[in-house]
């Protein structure tokens, strides 16, 4: 009898010793994707702002070569 006792006790421990290395795996993956889902966003903001920077100088010269 103290032997299953035992055995369960052990198998629910090594369970919850399993499910809690899972769980920070999977919030550790979170955070991981949140930063580099943010460093996406900063990118992309970037070169959003840097191809309407070109595109404005672009027509602006353009106008300005037609013009004179």
């Amino acid at each position: 009898m103290p032997r299953n006792v035992v055995r369960k006790f052990y198998s629910l421990k090594s369970y919850r010793f399993i499910t809690k290395i899972f769980s920070l795996i999977v919030k550790n993956a979170f955070s991981v994707l949140d930063f580099y889902s943010f460093i996406l966003l900063v990118l992309l903001f970037i070169s959003f702002v840097s191809f309407v920077s070109f595109v404005f100088n672009f027509f602006s010269w353009g106008c300005y070569g037609v013009c004179i």
